[in-house]
């Protein structure tokens, strides 16, 4: 049922200019705040002795990576994983538009 929302949200957002942008049936109004839901990324981090650690970047994509550069020591590596976290585990994060953390693994 989400997704079906999800399609005609996305497809109202592209279609209307931002200014003009309306919701035209009060039934989606409550998945508006799940579609404007902070996204986060997993980032892939190489340290100087090549241990491998996970990071998580509540970013735009386009910044995720150097986010994370910004956050650990100069002369690791980090790349972004393909992988995109499920709206429930993103919500479980808790986390804060533009932070950035590293994944413990428990």
């Amino acid at each position: 049922m989400f997704a079906e929302y999800a399609n005609d949200l996305r497809e109202i957002i592209q279609a209307a200019p931002q200014d003009e942008l309306r919701l035209p049936h009060r039934n989606l109004r409550p998945f508006w705040c799940l579609y404007r839901m902070q996204r986060v990324y997993l980032v892939r981090v190489t340290t100087d002795s090549g241990a491998r650690q996970l990071w998580l970047a509540a970013t735009e994509r386009g910044a995720a990576v150097d986010r994370v550069l910004d956050a650990i020591p100069e002369g690791w590596a980090a790349s972004l994983v393909e992988r995109e976290l499920d709206a429930d585990l993103t919500a479980s994060l808790n986390m804060q538009p533009g932070e950035v953390r590293r994944h413990l693994v428990s």
